[in-house]
């Protein structure tokens, strides 16, 4: 019940901040699409082209992000760091996903912060992408767990 009445909270929150910072009057931000005043990584995205690229940047981003976040750092949580986790760990795997883990998230938030900041249409986008991701995800693990409630009850 906790985590519900948490997420609740967090949920307030955002929309107290989001709400309040989007009194700001910087039209620049509140931009969508290309423009010469879209610059990300010191290239203009001014033609349809190159800001078709980096939504495509972004979805494809935004996906591996929600990825790196709900399945991998969850397997280094239970596999890796659980030390009572008794089961067979190969250390060369174990050391090559922790290692690209933590180097995806720095890259990551580097490509996250050039993009994200620039534009509200680029923010959408990832908020979008990342909840679409996690639906998919939370949606396997849910019908994982209920075949194997199925399978226990037929036991």
């Amino acid at each position: 019940m906790l985590p519900i009445v948490i997420s609740r909270i967090m949920l307030i929150w955002m929309y107290i901040v989001v709400g309040t910072l989007s009194l700001n009057n910087d039209h620049k931000f509140m931009n969508i699409g290309p423009n010469d005043t879209l610059i990300i990584m010191n290239k203009p995205i001014n033609t349809m082209s190159t800001y078709m690229g980096i939504v495509c940047i972004s979805i494809i981003n935004s996906s591996f992000r929600t990825i790196n976040n709900n399945i991998i750092s969850s397997w280094i949580i239970n596999s890796v760091q659980d030390i009572t986790n008794k089961d067979k760990l190969n250390k060369l795997y174990a050391y090559e996903i922790s290692i690209t883990h933590t180097i995806y998230t720095w890259v990551d938030f580097f490509l996250y912060m050039n993009i994200i900041l620039n534009q509200v249409d680029f923010f959408v986008i990832e908020i979008i992408t990342e909840c679409i991701s996690t639906i998919i995800i939370t949606n396997y693990y849910v019908k994982q767990k209920e075949q194997t409630y199925i399978l226990l009850d037929i036991l």
